[in-house]
């Protein structure tokens, strides 16, 4: 609760607001920092294939380039990190907007076409992406769901009605934006392409 403190690697962090909530976790600011934040992990999910093996998914995405909230600490069993905080708006406050914009959208094929060209899916829930403020990249700030998986798995989760707005002419234009930019980051004689159009039916 707030004022809790935390301490990791000989570092004490004080709980300060509660700033999301699940079923599956919590997240606090940290009083006087606000480059971080702390999540805990109800212990129910420990060592949960999707959501109790968010460190050892954050080791993973290290090494891809990815945009993520990186990892500053953790407890031995996962239930307790500190990691960064990303300052932006979540793609759920965009589509609640009305879409994405244009000018952003590409930045969302973009991820996509990362995840997919090494093989990979993650959990790309709305509030799970944020547009970072400063470097303008859309930013993965859970990486519970990092795991191997097939291209549809990324592109399916992205593809909601909301993202794209409801006017079908703009909806439709940005559709192809997005599916355009993706062919054209995995190369449309790519494997990964094939497969994706292949599935998608």
């Amino acid at each position: 609760m707030a004022g809790d403190t935390v301490r990791l690697k000989g570092t004490a962090y004080r709980l300060e607001k509660k700033i999301g909530e699940s079923h599956v976790s919590t997240v606090w600011s940290v009083a006087g920092d606000p480059r971080v934040l702390v999540k805990l992990v109800r212990p129910d999910f420990k060592g949960d294939s999707h959501y109790g093996m968010e460190v050892e998914a954050l080791g993973a995405l290290v090494h891809t380039g990815i945009p993520h909230a990186r990892l500053k600490a953790a407890s031995p069993d996962g239930l307790v990190m500190v990691k960064e905080f990303v300052d932006g708006e979540t793609l759920q406050t965009h589509m609640d907007r009305g879409g994405v914009h244009p000018s952003r959208m590409s930045g969302l094929a973009a991820l996509a076409g990362w995840l997919i060209a090494i093989g990979y899916t993650a959990d790309l829930a709305p509030a799970n992406l944020v547009h970072d403020s400063w470097f303008g990249k859309w930013t993965l700030v859970d990486a519970g769901g990092f795991k191997p998986g097939p291209p549809l798995s990324v592109v399916e989760q992205l593809w909601k009605e909301e993202l794209f707005g409801p006017d079908p002419a703009k909806a439709g234009a940005a559709k192809q934006r997005f599916l355009t930019n993706l062919r054209t980051r995995l190369g449309p004689a790519s494997l990964s392409w094939k497969e994706l159009i292949r599935n998608a039916g």
